[in-house]
């Protein structure tokens, strides 16, 4: 590959040129106090005032208007906190996860995109997988997590390449107001030998906090097929194979409160995950296996002023995957190396206007015994956010503008421009248009054989306009939120792997048109001691192939496999007490599994049962948990061949010293 050190010391000097000219702005701007203040949504009217310690969230909080945008916090991740984001994201999101079963890869789908249109970060920094361009949701434990923010449609200028279909942001640090020490500890069983165990420690000091989070989990996930396939071969319904797994992490975060304008985060996570794959209901012995290790260190200092705000990020991430198969004769090795460094600054010109500029440089290092030779590959992106508002924050516009170069590849410029108007207090407007784009994965480029080093970016654009209807009765202590939202994207160039002679091999061949509604509705009742909570997510998406990509195509016109037309989900929660009831309730219409749409999969019901008790003494707090999945014992599959459990259950213990 091409020598990229001239480069890459280029990137360094202009990196500390930035950095060296928001220093000395710095200087000449009077500081300013800030503290922050978190309003908590009822129960309750809560304000906590933290120390004057700034926690920002740039891009996706100041720089997002137009954007529809959903948030988990951790009263929610509380409920899948013995699962994996996967499900997570499957029945408290718009999110269509296609998922291969327990034990096997699972993905998403953001309005007819595919799993590589999803951009997942973490603290700002994107944890795809440069080989393959996406990431498994089952690696990522539901218990590292305190906040999930998701952000639809493209947003590309804002993160870069992938962000397509939507952006994942991922918080794993708890907020812990007083100075002290807390810990807890955690286990579950359920169907199936699903065991999980979980410790977490926080410790709170004047200047400094430390989270450490510990899991481990192992599953058989041995249960039965009740395929008719196998019924006419076996006579009866026969046990899934080999689909044990079993992964342990450690997760450590670290903020330094240098004073009231500087803090520094420090986080490392640590992740082991060996598995049996399992076997697909046509396939009655497998002798594949797969260990992932995965090790990420993400750091960051900041700094703010009254009109200044500036942020330095560092990250390593190291993603080692070997799979083995006896029968075949495969033994592969995958590796990728990640070297990340960042920097923005955000500029305030007056009340109304401000502007964001920064630079972010991504090396990587691949090795893997599927390419001719290493790879290395370096790729730069300079960017920039315009806001401005008015009328004491009911008009905020946006424009971002993004260019990243690849040396080998480079990207079109990319943009996004959304409109925010709050035309009464209930009522909030919202418009989007961007551009958007995807580089070539590296598989895509260097697999061999039929790795294509010509792939051109895949390129579209987007559109969206929705609104927010929000209505709080304080005396009533009711809540009602209604958002829907129309969109449309094209993308050309989409990505297609397609037979070439022995083997397969990609080509930029397809034109995908997307478009459709996503509505969410919400409604919280308090009542006394009673409390109740009730919410319905749908989707209609129409997401068909435009172009032909061989003589008598028959998949033009026709929808998008894998993307269910329609789908939705719904969630009642009662409260009493300390007594929490939950019922879920997840609808998945056709999924068309051949290009022409002669060959689906039927639709399926999914209902989910939960319930927890807390039980709150002087310094400890007990809570005990159980759950039914899939209550009314549906039988289906979400990618043909993969059978997925009945009925199951699980239930979890807690404990929590303060």
């Amino acid at each position: 590959m091409l020598n990229e050190k001239p480069r890459i010391i280029i990137l360094l000097i202009l990196s500390f040129f930035l950095l060296f000219k928001t220093i000395c702005l710095a200087q000449i701007i009077t500081p300013k106090s800030d503290s922050l203040k978190l309003q908590l949504p009822f129960p309750g009217d809560t304000t906590i005032t933290l120390q004057e310690v700034n926690i920002f969230s740039l891009r996706n909080r100041q720089f997002s208007a137009g954007i529809k945008t959903d948030k988990m916090d951790s009263s929610v991740i509380g409920l899948h906190v013995n699962r994996s984001l996967a499900e997570l994201m499957q029945f408290e999101s718009n999110l269509f996860v296609k998922s291969y079963g327990p034990g096997n890869i699972s993905v998403t789908s953001f309005r007819g995109g595919s799993a590589q249109h999803t951009a997942v970060l973490w603290d700002g920094i994107n944890l795809n997988n440069p080989m393959t361009g996406q990431l498994d949701l089952t690696t990522v434990p539901g218990f590292f997590l305190e906040e999930v923010e998701i952000q639809h449609g493209g947003a590309g200028a804002l993160w870069g390449s992938g962000s397509v279909g939507g952006t994942v942001h991922l918080k794993s640090s708890p907020i812990k107001k007083k100075s002290g020490t807390s810990v807890s500890f955690g286990a579950s069983a359920g169907s199936f030998s699903n065991f999980t165990q979980n410790i977490m420690c926080i410790i709170t000091q004047k200047r400094k906090s430390s989270t450490f989070k510990i899991f481990n989990a192992s599953a058989k996930n041995d249960f039965e097929n009740d395929d008719s396939y196998k019924k006419l071969f076996y006579g009866a319904s026969v046990t899934q194979k080999n689909p044990t797994v079993n992964q342990n992490g450690v997760l450590n975060e670290n903020t330094f409160h240098i004073n009231a304008k500087q803090s520094a985060t420090l986080s490392l996570w640590y992740q082991k995950i060996d598995k049996l794959r399992p076997v697909s209901i046509y396939d009655s012995l497998n002798f594949e296996n797969q260990n992932d290790r995965s090790f990420r260190v993400n750091s960051s200092w900041k700094k703010s002023t009254h009109k200044i705000l500036y942020v330095i990020r560092g990250a390593y991430l190291n993603e080692n995957m070997r799979y083995k198969d006896d029968l075949r004769m495969i033994n592969s090795n995958h590796q990728a190396n990640s070297f990340i460094m960042e920097e923005e600054t955000k500029l305030s010109f007056s009340d109304r206007h401000s502007i964001l500029i920064g630079i972010n440089n991504t090396y990587l290092q691949l090795n893997s015994t599927e390419y001719d030779m290493n790879s290395t590959l370096n790729r730069v992106a300079l960017f920039s956010s315009y806001r401005f508002n008015a009328f004491n924050d009911k008009f905020i516009f946006n424009f971002s503008a993004r260019k990243e170069y690849a040396f080998q590849n480079n990207s079109p410029l990319t943009w996004s421009a959304g409109i925010d108007y709050r035309t009464f207090d209930w009522l909030l407007l919202k418009a989007m248009s961007s551009r958007v784009f995807r580089f070539p994965t590296i598989n895509d480029r260097y697999w061999s054989p039929g790795g294509n080093a010509g792939l051109l970016p895949e390129d579209g654009y987007g559109h969206e306009i929705g609104c927010k209807l929000q209505f709080v009765d304080k005396k009533n202590k009711t809540e009602f939120l209604a958002e829907p939202v129309l969109f449309t994207r094209t993308v050309k160039n989409w990505i297609i792997w397609l037979p070439s002679g022995n083997y397969w091999s990609p080509q930029n061949l397809m034109e995908v048109w997307s478009r459709g509604m996503e509505t969410s509705f919400k409604l919280n009742v308090k009542t006394g001691k009673w409390q109740s909570k009730f919410s319905l997510l749908t989707n209609y998406i129409l997401s068909t192939n435009e172009k032909s990509k061989v003589e008598n195509d028959y998949s033009v016109g026709k929808q998008i496999i894998y993307v269910p037309m329609y789908s939705g989900n719904g969630t009642a929660t009662l409260i009493f007490r300390k007594v929490s009831l939950s019922i879920q309730e997840q609808y998945i219409r056709y999924r068309y599994t051949s290009t022409d749409n002669t060959e689906y999969l039927n639709p399926y019901w999914l209902t989910r049962l939960v319930a927890s008790y807390e039980l709150f003494f002087k310094t400890y707090c007990f809570t005990v948990s159980g759950s039914i999945d899939n209550l009314f014992n549906e039988n289906y599959q979400i990618v043909r061949s993969w059978q997925m459990p009945f009925r199951n259950y699980q239930v979890g213990l807690n404990l929590r010293l303060d």
